[in-house]
């Protein structure tokens, strides 16, 4: 295995990876293929936007890569380990199932849907389905109940008055 290098240019995310493919990224990182030569990309999970070269990468990260496996990695019972060399597929593996039932029981509207249909899913919809404005629109009452309460909002400036 050898040590995750930087992120090279032409770095790209994988095209429509699915929730599996996309965790294994995730935990262990993948390899990027240019021509000849081959780069280790660290875990996605390591990756700080500003080693992303492009605002398109920046903004793939951020809305579709990390909402739904930071809330996967929330799961109780799931410890990554800190070396990323320690895990191996059985982990993986694992760490998904618990991953899934954490979704289960947190997003139960999201499953109601034919299993085909949800393993169908791509990295962008499970990412938008687990965010509160989407739970508190299509959530069962159960996991409306399991969201933060919502915050209020803070005006600035001074309002308008009706003319």
């Amino acid at each position: 295995k050898g040590a995750a290098a930087s992120i090279p240019e032409s770095f790209v995310f994988p095209t429509r990876p699915t929730r599996m493919n996309g965790w294994r990224n995730w935990l262990l990182g993948s390899i990027h293929v240019e021509g000849n030569k081959r780069w280790r990309i660290k875990p996605y999970r390591l990756i700080c936007r500003g080693e992303l070269h492009t605002k398109e990468l920046m903004d793939e990260y951020r809305l579709k890569w990390k909402p739904i496996f930071t809330k996967m990695t929330k799961a109780p019972g799931i410890a990554i380990p800190p070396n990323y060399e320690d895990i191996d597929e059985a982990f993986v593996y694992s760490s998904f199932d618990i991953a899934t039932e954490y979704l289960k029981e947190r997003y139960s509207y999201i499953f109601r849907k034919p299993k085909n249909m949800t393993d169908r899913y791509r990295l962008g919809t499970w990412s938008n389905k687990v965010q509160p404005s989407q739970v508190r629109k299509y959530g069962t009452p159960a996991d409306i109940k399991k969201l933060p309460p919502l915050k209020p909002v803070k005006r600035t400036g001074k309002r308008k008055s009706p003319s």
